[in-house]
């Protein structure tokens, strides 16, 4: 191992011990944002119930340790080649 990687795994090994005991509760508390354009309340519910089934599923994850975040944007706050969506023929999709 060369001089710079020895001492690198020095600094690890000194803050994050090899044989150390600490097991997370939690495999992660994964937040999830789904940036898109305004819709219902009622596919934003399902979205948000599919999202944390996923994290369920693969992850391991409790349900009540995912978080979705929806960030809504319309047509006034969002722009594709150099026009804004509010202002272009087929609307902001």
């Amino acid at each position: 191992m060369k001089p710079a990687a020895r001492r690198v795994s020095a600094i690890l090994d000194a803050h994050f011990p090899p044989h150390s005991s600490f097991t997370p509760k939690e495999p992660s508390m994964p937040i999830v944002t789904v940036q898109q354009f305004p819709r219902s309340v009622a596919q934003k519910r399902e979205l948000a119930r599919r999202i944390t089934e996923a994290f369920e599923e693969v992850y391991g994850n409790s349900a009540e340790s995912v978080q979705v975040f929806f960030n809504e944007v319309d047509g006034e706050h969002w722009a594709r080649g150099g026009r804004l969506g509010c202002d272009r023929e087929d609307g902001p999709r």
